[in-house]
C-alpha cells in the first residue's frame, strides 16, 4: 500500500531531521549557512503541505527559525504530514498539485511531490553533514539504513 511506505518516509525523514538538529544544536561554531539550510529543509516540507492543503502559505523558502524553533517545527510537520497522508487513498496519491515554477505553471502528483521532497532534503542534510565536518566529535548518521536499523525489528540482529 503507497500510503504505509510514505508514511515511513515521512517519519525516516523526521528521525533524519532529529539528527541533523541535534548535530547542529552540539557543534562549535556553526555556520550560518548551515543553520539556513536546516530551517529552509523543513521550510520546503511546510510549504508544500500547505500547497497541498490549498492553505495559505505564510513563510518563506529561505526564512530562518531559531535554534529552538527547528526541533518543534520538526516534530509539527512529522505530526502534519502523517495526519494528512493518513486521510488519503492509493488513488490519491495521483492527485495533482498545481504551482508556479520558476514564473510557469506548472503541476506534479502528490506521489512525485513526496520523492521530490525526500531527494531534496537528503542533498541538503548531506550539505549540513559536510559544514559540520570538524566541528563534532561524531557526525551524524541520517543514511536510511541507519533509520532502519535503529528503528526496525526486522533489521535488528
Amino acid at each position: 500500500m503507497k500510503k504505509d511506505s510514505y508514511l515511513k518516509q515521512i517519519r525516516y525523514e523526521s528521525w533524519a531531521n532529529n539528527s541533523i538538529i541535534d548535530a547542529f544544536m552540539k557543534a562549535s561554531f556553526p555556520m550560518e549557512s548551515t543553520h539556513q539550510i536546516i530551517s529552509h529543509n523543513l521550510n520546503a516540507f511546510s510549504i508544500w503541505l500547505k500547497r497541498i492543503k490549498n492553505e495559505e502559505v505564510t513563510i518563506k523558502l529561505w526564512d530562518t527559525h531559531t535554534i529552538d524553533e527547528l526541533s518543534l517545527l520538526n516534530v509539527t510537520l512529522y505530526s502534519d504530514w502523517s495526519n494528512y497522508l493518513g486521510t488519503l487513498d492509493d488513488n490519491d496519491f495521483y492527485k495533482k498539485v498545481s504551482f508556479t515554477f520558476m514564473g510557469k505553471k506548472a503541476s506534479i502528483s502528490i506521489e512525485d511531490l513526496i520523492i521530490h521532497l525526500i531527494n531534496h532534503s537528503s542533498y541538503h542534510r548531506g550539505q549540513v553533514i559536510q559544514q559540520l565536518k570538524g566541528k563534532l566529535l561524531a557526525l551524524p548518521l541520517s543514511t536510511y539504513i541507519a533509520f532502519a536499523i535503529e528503528t526496525e525489528t526486522d533489521y535488528k540482529s
